[in-house]
């Protein structure tokens, strides 16, 4: 896990801990918000107006040619009936037959015409045009209805001669097969007119095209298609699903926040304390100046609390020092000329004593030294005999050289303790001269002052 992974899911962990119950409704709630408009989305995809043309049928017509055999050829017997050849013998099949059933389906009245056009053209207009009509026929109902005709090709191509003779070379001569319909649906007439070229030559005749096929009329009616900007078609299991934009982002946050409640559940039941995931968070932070080391800091002259590891990490910093972790302490030190600076694991400062101090030890010294002097050993005759006072001189020279050299200390004992004894006798004697009333050593006497002066004992 790298460090950015960790930070980020100790963070989550913090604020599940501070505010894990609040996660937990608001994730509820951003869920069911999300979930609930993406369903209205859904029943009600955004959609804008539009028109479309509708075509429906409502005429069907079948076209048919054919001829029968009746002149002379060796490619067919006589009488044979033709019927719908791309090409026919004009020594065979003089005659054409054309025949056109109108069936309607939503239509009446329906009026067919079939006629023969001949035209003259240049560069696609007309210049001429002749029209001789062959057949007709009309229906009241919607009962199919038929017109049939015979054209003969001679005759055509007798007529096709004469114009392109007076024609010369001004334009090109056609003959078409014209169909014309007429017919009503809902009460509205309407007509539609076909035409196919009927091509003459000199051995064989044919139509260029069909007569027939369906007739459709086209509405235009309003509808409401999809916004394209704002949904997205898909097919599922076969059928076609608008999905809008705001129910599939809706639907994927109401989807993120019951996960997220899940996650914020479970973590919350693990109960994170988010005062050690700060301290973790902390450390994280500052992961580039500490080291981890056992650290013995009994030796330092001086031991500072601080109040917050960045503060530590500052004197680090400006002593150009590492932070030194101690994982069985969990304290933090660092140490700077003799002073060791420390922040505890539990985020306050260490409480632990200082340096022991010089004053502090001298005064320890002295009450266990009176004491000492103030209780009498049984075996020590020099310390109960009162005219001896080499115990008494070596602590009242003890508290008025205080800390002083341990060899001149000794010295200074010993000097007092010949002394003592060099004076028991005179202070032996001082009793007997002062009962016969002589006067008693001076020295003695100041000796005794000061030994007042010196002996000042704690209240027990």
């Amino acid at each position: 896990m790298t460090d950015w992974t960790r930070v980020g899911v100790l963070r989550w962990r913090r604020l599940v801990g501070r505010h894990g119950r609040a996660l937990v409704v608001g994730f509820l709630v951003i869920a069911a918000v999300g979930i609930g408009v993406a369903a209205v989305s859904l029943a009600s995809p955004p959609m804008i107006d539009s028109s479309e043309e509708r075509s429906t049928t409502v005429l069907d017509v079948d076209g048919e040619t054919s001829a029968v055999v009746t002149g002379e050829t060796t490619l067919y017997e006589d009488g044979t009936r033709l019927r719908d050849r791309s090409v026919y013998l004009r020594s065979a099949t003089p005659n054409l037959t054309v025949r056109t059933t109108a069936r309607p389906d939503g239509a009446d009245e329906v009026d067919q015409r079939l006629a023969l056009v001949y035209r003259a053209e240049r560069d696609g207009e007309s210049i001429w045009s002749e029209t001789v009509p062959l057949a007709a026929n009309a229906s009241t109902g919607d009962s199919p209805t038929t017109v049939r005709t015979t054209v003969d090709i001679d005759q055509v191509d007798a007529r096709l001669a004469e114009v392109i003779d007076e024609v010369g070379g001004a334009a090109t001569v056609h003959a078409y097969l014209r169909h014309d319909l007429t017919y009503r649906v809902d009460g509205e007439t309407n007509e539609r007119t076909e035409a196919v070229e009927l091509r003459v030559s000199q051995s064989s005749y044919r139509l260029t095209g069909d007569l027939g096929g369906p007739v459709r009329t086209t509405e235009t009616v309003p509808t409401s298609r999809p916004d394209p900007g704002r949904t997205t078609v898909m097919s599922v299991a076969g059928e076609t699903v608008i999905v809008p934009t705001t129910a599939s982002w809706s639907l994927g946050i109401g989807l993120l926040a019951l996960v997220g409640a899940a996650l914020a559940g479970l973590e919350r039941r693990r109960e994170p304390d988010p005062r050690a995931i700060s301290r973790e968070l902390e450390r994280l932070r500052f992961a580039e100046w500490i080291s981890t080391a056992n650290v013995d800091v009994a030796d330092a002259d001086a031991r500072v609390p601080v109040a917050s590891l960045a503060d530590l990490v500052d004197i680090a910093i400006d002593s150009n020092r590492r932070v030194i972790h101690d994982p069985t302490t969990g304290h933090y030190v660092v140490t700077v000329d003799g002073i060791a600076y420390t922040y505890a694991r539990d985020g306050r400062a260490t409480t632990a004593p200082a340096a022991v101090d010089r004053e502090e030890t001298v005064a320890t010294d002295r009450e266990e030294t009176v004491a000492a002097a103030e209780t009498p050993e049984p075996d020590d005759e020099a310390a109960t005999d009162p005219s001896t006072g080499a115990g008494t001189d070596r602590i009242e020279r003890f508290l008025q050289g205080g800390m002083g050299d341990g060899e001149d200390s000794d010295d200074d004992a010993s000097a007092e303790e010949t002394g003592a004894r060099t004076d028991e006798t005179p202070r032996s004697g001082a009793t007997s001269e002062g009962e016969s009333g002589a006067e008693p050593d001076e020295r003695s006497e100041e000796g005794s002052a000061e030994d007042a002066d010196a002996f000042v004992f704690p209240d027990r």
